[in-house]
Parts: C-alpha cells; structure tokens; sequence
C-alpha cells in the first residue's frame, strides 16, 4: 500500500481521475490520514533548514487531497503552510488561489 500511496501522492493527475471515476480501493480519507502521519512525522524528527523543501512538498500533497475531499478550509490552510516553508512553490500558491475560489463559490452556492 505504501509504494501505491506514494505513486498516487506524486501523482495529483491520476489520483483525480481515479478518484473522479468512483473506483472502490481509494480512500481518500485513508489517504488523508497517512499523509497527516508523513508530515507528523516529519515535525516530530525536527525541521533544519534545508529540510523545508521537503516540508512543504507534504504540505502541498495533503492540500491537494483536502481538495479531492471537497475540504478547502484545509487544504487553504496547507497551501499557505506549504508557502511559508517554501514561498516560490508556484502550484501551491495557484492551488490556494483554486481552493479560495471553490470555498467563495461554495458559499455563494449555499446562500
């Protein structure tokens, strides 16, 4: 399961689709936690500078299953996270842009 996680996390592209054509053995909120783990994991070794790259990637990859999940007040709060550790990661930044727009139309919708 790891090497498919990693595989699928590398991979926002295929993720989507897979998970957008309602195929039974993705479970993003499985996803979800072992990506929140990576990351614990990664804070409970302690952060030196030249790990940040590092930081802000699993930042950005559990942004983008809060995403998937349709959960944009985290995967805001990842995004920017992922940019204080690396503030020139361009995808991160668009995908803040995207996860602001889906929560404003959200909330448009709702009202």
């Amino acid at each position: 399961m790891t090497d498919n996680f990693n595989m699928l996390l590398c991979d926002p592209i295929k993720l989507k689709t897979m998970y957008t054509a309602g195929l039974p053995h993705i479970d993003i909120e499985e996803l979800l936690d072992k990506a929140t783990t990576r990351i614990e994991q990664h804070l409970n070794k302690g952060i030196r500078y030249e790990q940040y790259p590092d930081m802000a990637e699993l930042l950005f990859e559990r942004a983008q299953l809060y995403m998937l999940h349709k959960s944009y007040d985290k995967a805001i709060q990842d995004y920017s996270e992922c940019l204080d550790y690396d503030p020139y990661f361009y995808e991160a930044d668009k995908g803040r842009e995207a996860a602001l727009s889906m929560k404003r139309t959200k909330t448009a919708l709702a009202q």
